[in-house]
């Protein structure tokens, strides 16, 4: 693994093309610095392919299993990125707003940082994971079924979670700041601009226009980059 390269790992599904072209002119229109891009996909096999999320593929926020098809993965980016270095875990529905190099170095004062929504945005120190017997290993984790509040239980009991700062989750535009927000998270799924789940969700408006243009900016020029 190369030190000098950001490490970004995505959770993200077939029907997240549109968003991922967005989200990635995001990162490299405003860094500078190397940036590796992981899409923790089932569909892309290796690592992702045989996982049991307790539920079929394809259908989001059942009653059931996962909430996505990708909602776990994040939890195995230490060891998947060897146990060494930094991490960064990003949902596929977000775009950057600033130098992502920053969030990457970001102080640690804990080994998993977080910001107040949760484990949608998270950096890692990978190497704080190498040889705990109380963190399940990749190949225990695909056979478990566990869901997020499994995982985020043994990562709280062992004190390993920090705070990150909220402007690196900006959710839907609430608290949104052009001069510090870091990062904006199309976290409401009705209202998620590029409408991936027409079958199961109605997408009215969403309820900030700007958010929407500065996402379809990205897209659009992502999309002018392929």
């Amino acid at each position: 693994m190369n030190d000098d390269v950001i490490q970004v790992y995505v959770g993200t599904d077939p029907q997240m093309k549109k968003a991922e072209i967005a989200l990635e002119y995001s990162i490299r229109s405003q860094t500078r610095s190397p940036v590796n891009i992981v899409w923790m996909d089932y569909t892309r096999g290796g690592i992702w392919g045989d996982w049991n999320i307790g539920r079929e593929h394809g259908h989001p926020y059942a009653n059931e299993g996962w909430a996505t098809d990708f909602s776990c993965f994040r939890f195995a980016i230490p060891e998947i990125n060897g146990f060494k270095g930094r991490a960064i875990y990003l949902d596929v529905d977000m775009i950057l707003t600033r130098d992502i190099k920053e969030f990457f170095n970001y102080p640690m004062g804990f080994p998993v940082l977080i910001t107040p929504m949760g484990f949608d945005v998270i950096l890692y120190d990978c190497s704080a994971f190498e040889g705990q017997e109380w963190w399940p290993s990749v190949a225990e984790m695909k056979k478990s079924g566990w869901k997020i509040p499994d995982y985020a239980k043994i990562l709280l009991e062992n004190h390993l979670v920090g705070p990150l700062s909220p402007v690196w989750n900006c959710c839907d535009g609430k608290g949104y700041d052009p001069n510090s927000t870091g990062l904006i998270h199309f976290t409401d799924m009705r209202t998620q601009p590029w409408k991936p789940y027409p079958d199961t969700f109605p997408y009215p408006p969403h309820p900030r226009p700007d958010m929407v243009a500065l996402w379809e900016k990205n897209y659009k020029e992502g999309l002018s980059q392929l």
